[in-house]
């Protein structure tokens, strides 16, 4: 699946995807690739992916990933 929209900036990259409807309970595992563009020296930490829903009563929510960092 490609993301939507790519977006650079200031504060980093901004990889967005836009995913149609789930049924309850039901996951989605999203995986990708990213290449440094300079060489990293010690540990590397990514911040958490954060998604934002709709539920079908119109209340809107957010969901955050965990932390991961590259050793």
């Amino acid at each position: 699946m490609k993301p939507k929209e790519i977006r650079h900036t200031k504060q980093g990259t901004k990889v967005i995807w836009s995913l149609p409807e789930f049924e309850v309970q039901e996951h989605r595992l999203i995986t990708y690739n990213i290449r440094a563009k300079l060489n990293i020296l010690g540990s590397f930490k990514l911040p958490r992916a954060e998604a934002h829903y709709g539920k079908r009563s119109g209340k809107k929510g957010k969901a955050y990933s965990n932390f991961l960092t590259l050793e």
